[in-house]
């Protein structure tokens, strides 16, 4: 059993500062369902917030069901809906955040306070576009995980103030380590059964640089693609190198259907892996449908081409937790301490709106 240091510690040290009665506080999250953010979530319900008020919707890509389970038995008000392979992650994510701020808006009473927890924006984004009927009733706070989730945010007009998680020192500059690292010994797992020891890696940032060295140590022909380092023509060179093994580091989509249809005709079996997150990087979604659809984590197969896990990040394959708990850990006590902040440093975030850096004390 681990002992969730860091979270206890910071804990410990907001328990100190807690004040006032939160039976009117509501916790609106998005997150992966995994052992780490479990503690979050029972040390929010020992902080004082009622478990009846704390919202948790999964991602059906990264649940792992004993400790979906584990949550429904403590009481959480859990949303979690049903895998659609039909469709795109982020369409039916979307559907899901409008569906899960319908509910909340049936709980909430004047005075109320609303913590938005997301992991992607979607949640916050939701939030921000309802905000003048959510604040009839309610203060909204928000906390936000993910670069992905910045980047969707940052050019919006924010109406509250957002704890911005994702551009942490540990997020920008220690965690990508821990993901890559998970990423590559679930890689390693098929790269011997490459017809062809050629790999082609979009997007060389943390994640998508420590991979791409990675492969080379191992001794394959890797090609790294980035459009921030000037890199051009990315189909033309994956048409010219003809690789086994494409990883897409993006964040975004990076084939079309058209795109994908012309790498069928290489005499070859490829294999297509995302190591960041959603199904977006590559076009899944019209080939999933008869093959194995409900099975979230089986990859899906199109004539030569092999979506890896179903399109989706590699690194979730529904386990308890994914990679080491150390490595995941300093970003939950980053989320658990900002929550815990807007629960008790009010006066601090008055009249703030947009993203505001993380105070000293959350620091890791």
């Amino acid at each position: 059993m681990y002992s969730y240091p860091i979270l206890t510690k910071i804990f410990e040290e907001f328990l100190k500062e807690k004040e006032e009665n939160l039976s009117n506080t509501f916790i609106i999250a998005c997150q992966h369902i995994l052992e780490p953010q479990q503690k979050m979530f029972r040390m929010l319900a020992d902080f004082g917030v009622s478990k009846k008020n704390i919202f948790i919707l999964g991602k059906s890509y990264s649940t792992n069901i004993e400790v979906l389970e584990e949550l429904i038995a403590d009481d959480f008000h859990i949303v979690q809906h049903q895998y659609n392979p039909a469709e795109s992650f982020d369409e039916t994510h979307q559907k899901n955040c409008r569906e899960l701020v319908d509910r909340v808006l049936e709980y909430i009473r004047p005075d109320s306070r609303i913590i938005v927890l997301d992991d992607g924006g979607s949640l916050i984004s939701e939030c921000n576009n309802r905000f003048d009927h959510l604040s009839k009733d309610a203060q909204l706070f928000g906390v936000e995980q993910t670069s992905s989730g910045f980047r969707k945010l940052e050019s919006r007009s924010l109406k509250f103030p957002v704890m911005n998680v994702a551009r942490s020192a540990w997020k920008l500059e220690k965690e990508p380590a821990f993901i890559a690292q998970d990423c590559i010994e679930k890689i390693d797992r098929f790269t011997a059964k490459l017809p062809y020891r050629k790999a082609f890696v979009v997007g060389l940032g943390p994640i998508g640089g420590a991979i791409e060295k990675h492969l080379k140590n191992e001794g394959l022909d890797v090609y790294g693609f980035d459009v921030l380092l000037g890199h051009t023509d990315l189909v033309s060179k994956i048409l010219e190198i003809k690789p086994s093994l494409i990883i897409g580091a993006t964040g975004s989509q990076i084939l079309t259907e058209h795109e994908l249809e012309m790498m069928t005709t290489f005499n070859q079996n490829v294999y297509l892996v995302s190591v960041s997150s959603s199904d977006r990087e590559f076009p899944v979604v019209g080939h999933r449908n008869g093959q194995n659809a409900d099975d979230v984590h089986v990859s899906t197969t199109y004539k030569n081409i092999t979506f890896v896990n179903n399109g989706f990040p590699v690194n979730f394959q529904g386990n308890r937790y994914e990679g080491e708990i150390e490595g995941i850990e300093p970003t939950i006590g980053q989320l658990l301490g900002s929550v815990l902040y807007c629960l008790t440093h009010e006066q601090a975030l008055e009249g703030k709106i947009g993203f505001i850096e993380l105070p000293l004390q959350l620091s890791i």
